[in-house]
């Protein structure tokens, strides 16, 4: 966003403009569906607020919150769809992965208990819908609550307002993003664990978005049981410790090791904080004494 202390005579017009972000087949159908919930909120501001006065800024206020509270069934199938989703997409690739496999491995991946940690999931989803427009009521209230000192023209007021909508898809969109690909994490996880597969090589998509730190752990060979911070690895503010496509707007994924065989050596290895570098017998040692 444009700060203007300064005149914009340097913005070059000719410039390509950002490519958007190509979505996943289940990550666009969710955000199609979260689309909705931000337009609702556009609704709920239109109507309400046609002039800006503290009277009509508790209305909609109150609209948005008893719409948030509407949510709850609307976003239990919104997100079992989502899992629907994924979860077949997630497939595919396993279905790839198996030709590698035997037929005891092919079994114990069959039976892998997706539903044992389904829950969690769930309930931060329908958690993150429902804020949406909590969050709007609260931008809401902090617009009519500064315009008391601040004093803006109403129109001017009214525009800032009508922006709350467009922020809200903006949401939704991080949303989908980060929860499809998640969710995707965790289902790989699971079937990684259930037929003893404990390492991934992490794949970053390295295009000029890529965080600094993911495209350091691009190509990295790592332990389910020890997630790195790739923040911390570049001297940054870290978020935690979290595996490939777990972190916000994270387009990373893992991809897990079947055999050996598979890594290129010498391969680079995440381990207890730092990035070393392994041969491969040095690699078999450490996984035999996981």
């Amino acid at each position: 966003m444009l700060t203007l202390t300064q005149p914009v005579t340097n913005i070059v017009f000719d410039k390509k403009p950002t490519p958007p972000v190509k979505m996943t087949p289940a990550e666009r159908k969710y955000f199609n569906e979260l689309k909705l919930v931000a337009k609702e909120i556009e609704k709920i501001l239109k109507s309400t607020l046609t002039s800006v006065t503290k009277a009509k800024g508790i209305k909609a206020i109150s609209l948005l919150k008893k719409y948030s509270k509407t949510l709850t069934k609307w976003s239990n199938k919104t997100v079992a769809t989502m899992f629907y989703n994924v979860d077949k997409d997630n497939k595919k690739k396993w279905d790839k992965l198996s030709a590698k496999m035997s037929q005891e491995l092919k079994k114990e991946l069959s039976k892998a208990p997706a539903k044992t940690w389904m829950q969690k999931y769930m309930d931060d989803n329908v958690g993150l819908i429902k804020s949406i427009p909590i969050d709007a009521a609260k931008r809401v209230h902090k617009l009519i609550k500064e315009n008391q000192y601040v004093g803006l023209r109403s129109t001017d007021l009214i525009d800032e307002i009508m922006r709350i909508g467009s922020i809200s898809e903006n949401k939704a969109k991080m949303i989908a993003r980060t929860e499809t690909s998640r969710y995707s994490t965790a289902l790989t996880q699971m079937r990684s664990e259930s037929i003893g597969a404990d390492w991934y090589v992490w794949k970053a998509v390295g295009d000029f978005r890529t965080r600094k730190g993911h495209k350091r752990m691009d190509g990295v060979v790592v332990s389910w049981n020890d997630p790195p911070s790739p923040e911390k690895l570049v001297g940054e503010k870290a978020y935690g410790e979290y595996h490939a496509g777990e972190t916000f707007n994270c387009r990373c994924y893992p991809e897990p090791i079947l055999d050996v065989d598979d890594v290129n050596f010498p391969a680079k290895v995440y381990r207890s904080g730092r990035i070393q570098t392994m041969k491969k017998d040095e690699f078999t040692r450490l996984v035999t004494r996981h």
